[in-house]
């Protein structure tokens, strides 16, 4: 199961690098997660880039084998980011439209969660994380990032706002003019605003969507 689930073992073997063995393993997840109810999970082990799948976010069945091959497998090669989004047939920007969270100390019995997704667990209250919790945890994300959205105001509001801001942005700078500070703060408190409601691009209207990445990932704002 594990090596048809990881789509790093589908890399040939000249596009990996053999990993250098440790006796200390630090061990971390990259999870992405996708409007159309994918989920991208990257597994790093002390840095190194081991693991890569891409699966059905309420496919509780492979969220629980992904939790447990990262906390309890061994791996022997590392990939490329780009190579192993190439076996699914993403690339990076394709992330861009995915809510981000990240698993620290996936080794130990309580992992830390940033990002998207909220936990909360210790061993004064609760009991160690298994490949269930995260399977339950990962499946009920979506819906709980789309009721949200409504927290920051109707759907027409919502539109009008980021297309306010994103013809502000396009109208910041002409061919011949130098970028200012004072242009550049503009951009920032932009930016940030947005980045706040990361959220948002789980909605339901493709038009928030597609209108939030183009503020949020202005080429302004990422130096293009």
């Amino acid at each position: 199961m594990e090596a048809m689930l990881n789509l790093a073992n589908n890399i040939p073997e000249d596009e990996a690098v053999k990993l250098v063995e440790t006796s200390v393993e630090y061990r971390t997840m990259d999870l992405y997660f996708a409007h159309n109810g994918m989920l991208v999970a990257f597994g790093y082990v002390n840095g190194d880039l081991v693991w890569f799948s891409y699966t059905s976010i309420r496919d509780t069945f492979l969220s629980r084998r992904i939790f447990d091959c990262m906390k309890f497998g061994k791996f022997y090669r590392r990939v490329t980011v780009e190579r192993a989004l190439a076996t699914a047939g993403l690339v990076e920007e394709s992330l861009l439209s995915m809510c981000h969270a990240r698993i620290s100390n996936i080794e130990e019995d309580y992992p830390v969660f940033t990002g998207c997704v909220e936990v909360r667990a210790n061993s004064e209250n609760s009991q160690p994380m298994t490949g269930d919790d995260f399977a339950e945890i990962a499946a009920a994300l979506p819906d709980k990032l789309r009721q949200f959205v409504s927290k920051v105001g109707s759907d027409d509001d919502i539109i009008m706002n980021l297309e306010a801001d994103y013809q502000t942005l396009e109208e910041l700078y002409k061919p011949d003019e130098s970028i200012s500070d004072q242009k550049q703060q503009i951009v920032h408190d932009i930016v940030d605003k947005w980045a706040q409601v990361d959220f948002l691009k789980m909605a339901e209207r493709a038009a928030i969507r597609s209108l939030y990445k183009d503020v949020r990932y202005h080429r302004y704002a990422t130096g293009e």
